[in-house]
């Protein structure tokens, strides 16, 4: 199944995707030394807000949520993807090197996921 935003509400288990969502704001936060400051004022809300839906105490929108991933410059996506797994492709695949030029492998790498090629050998 393909995670888009529209049916990110409908999902069961919608609390998954939004840990997965603010533990991989939060690392890029990290990795760039930027505040939680900075992208409240970037996206329009105030800390105290923005806090709070780090918390769990308010609900992010829909729209919040594309906006941190506009401010980051990644799709939805590609946040709502757990990013702390080993990811192993396969150097001679071509989805592999599709994969290596797309915004959700940039972001795997940014936040610290292992990647791993192989050759695939020839038997």
């Amino acid at each position: 199944m393909v995670m888009t935003a529209e049916n990110i509400a409908s999902d069961a288990s919608r609390h998954d995707y939004l840990r997965v969502f603010t533990d991989n704001v939060n690392g890029l936060l990290r990795r760039r030394s930027q505040t939680k400051r900075e992208l409240s004022q970037a996206i329009g809300l105030t800390e105290v807000t923005l806090h709070r839906r780090f918390k769990g105490q308010t609900q992010f929108s829909l729209d919040d949520m594309e906006m941190i991933a506009a401010f980051f410059g990644y799709p939805l996506e590609s946040l709502l993807t757990p990013s702390k797994h080993a990811l192993m492709l396969d150097a001679s695949d071509d989805f592999s090197r599709k994969l290596a030029c797309s915004p959700l492998y940039k972001l795997l790498r940014e936040l610290g996921c292992s990647i791993f090629y192989q050759e695939r050998s020839s038997i």
